[in-house]
């Protein structure tokens, strides 16, 4: 997922690692060099990636997401939800 808005700043990646681990995502998220992009690669079955996405659609208390492009890749394998 790219999420774009103010994302940055804002305990974003934080609230994605602990909304990844109450919903059993696993995967990773970083901050874009724009300043104002998050990249997330998140892995799970389809219901908690159905909760990630709400989740991610609205962010943390002081974000403010304005879009969010979805990019189905390959399978990876990831032991846990990490902040890159």
């Amino acid at each position: 997922m790219i999420i774009t808005g103010k994302v940055q700043g804002v305990l974003f990646r934080q609230s994605a690692l602990q909304k990844a681990n109450e919903t059993g995502i696993v995967g990773t998220v970083r901050n874009l060099e724009d300043n104002h992009t998050v990249e997330i690669i998140a892995t799970g079955n389809d219901n908690e990636l159905a909760a990630f996405l709400n989740w991610c659609n609205e962010g943390s208390p002081k974000a403010d997401v304005t879009g969010m492009e979805i990019v189905e890749l390959a399978l990876q394998e990831f032991e846990n939800f990490s902040i890159l």
